[in-house]
């Protein structure tokens, strides 16, 4: 991490823009090589989490969307969709939220901060810890921090980085043109993130149907953000897949999985398999499932439709509950 990199993180803590700009009022940036476009938003307006996020791409975009749009969602599907997009951050916090290789940087650099200053700069990836970013992502960070800084004076508290002409939204954006950075207004995105709908595997769903016991379960899967691994800067969350008979509140069991075992999509597209196997184990078939988050009506969809029977999206299921608070408990974490 070069010096430079921290003046700008400096600049951008003395501006101080979540006085007057709310973490919604995004700027575009395309980048220059690829074309990509990407989002900065300034988060810290509500006074706690200081930062600026730079979401990556469509699918950082329309993660931010959904959960902007969303009111609906789970406090367990809102936890995943932050931490599992793509981004990269400048944040600024307490010296002990700092990892040792970024105190050590701050150190070379020659800089001192105290209190609540210290910044760091973070790459965020589905399935893992942020962790410190790399000099490509520091590079690009420190452009958006640049483009932040020029744009954000030029704004007052309430003013909005969208506009609606005829034909649809357009965003302020600010991309590179023979060698200069400008501002232009390009058409926006809009779109959500939709919650994926993977199937089964289809000779496991066979294999299911034949068990002759039928009953109605409670499942839920989702991200715990209780970092697991070899320490802080080498870890991941772990996701589980847990399965309750409602009556009794019987556990039929779970399933504990992780980045570390397959990629983020393989193992999300994994959920229904991971759903039957336990349902196999217990010699069982599912007469009516029941979840109580979007995203795991949206993977178990699928499936439930495969045996003909119900997948209801409660707004809460007492078993479920009681069952997760004691899991998350021993495990010294929770949300």
């Amino acid at each position: 991490m070069t010096a430079a990199a921290y003046d700008l993180a400096d600049r951008l803590h003395q501006l101080a823009p979540w006085q007057w700009m709310n973490e919604i009022t995004l700027i575009a940036i395309e980048h220059p090589e690829s074309g990509r476009r990407d989002h900065i938003s300034i988060m810290g307006m509500m006074g706690n989490h200081r930062s600026l996020a730079l979401y990556l791409g469509p699918v950082g975009r329309q993660r931010f969307n959904l959960i902007q749009e969303r009111r609906d969602l789970h406090q367990q599907d809102t936890v995943a969709l932050i931490l599992d997009t793509p981004q990269l951050q400048c944040s600024f916090s307490p010296r002990g939220d700092l990892f040792k290789s970024e105190l050590a940087a701050i150190k070379q650099a020659g800089k001192k901060y105290r209190g609540e200053n210290w910044p760091s700069f973070r790459s965020f990836r589905p399935g893992y810890c942020p962790i410190p970013a790399n000099d490509e992502e520091t590079r690009w960070l420190c452009t958006a921090i640049e483009q932040a800084l020029e744009v954000a004076p030029t704004l007052s508290w309430g003013d909005d980085t969208l506009r609606y002409p005829k034909g649809g939204a357009e965003i302020l954006t600010r991309r590179l043109i023979n060698g200069e950075w400008r501002t232009e207004w390009t058409k926006d995105d809009g779109s959500l993130h939709e919650f994926p709908q993977p199937p089964a595997d289809a000779l496991l769903v066979e294999k299911v149907r034949q068990h002759p016991k039928s009953i109605a379960v409670q499942a839920a899967f989702l991200m715990v953000p209780n970092p697991i691994g070899k320490s802080r800067e080498v870890s991941v969350f772990p996701y589980f897949l847990l399965l309750v008979e409602p009556k009794s509140r019987f556990v039929l069991g779970f399933s504990l999985l992780s980045v570390e075992h397959k990629p983020y999509e393989e193992l999300i597209a994994s959920v229904p398999d991971e759903f039957l196997r336990i349902c196999d184990q217990n010699s069982i078939r599912p007469a009516s499932i029941a979840v109580d988050s979007p995203a795991t009506h949206a993977l178990l969809s699928s499936t439930a439709a495969s045996f003909g029977i119900r997948c209801d999206l409660k707004q809460h299921l007492p078993a479920l509950d009681g069952v997760f608070e004691s899991m998350l408990g021993f495990m010294g974490g929770g949300f």
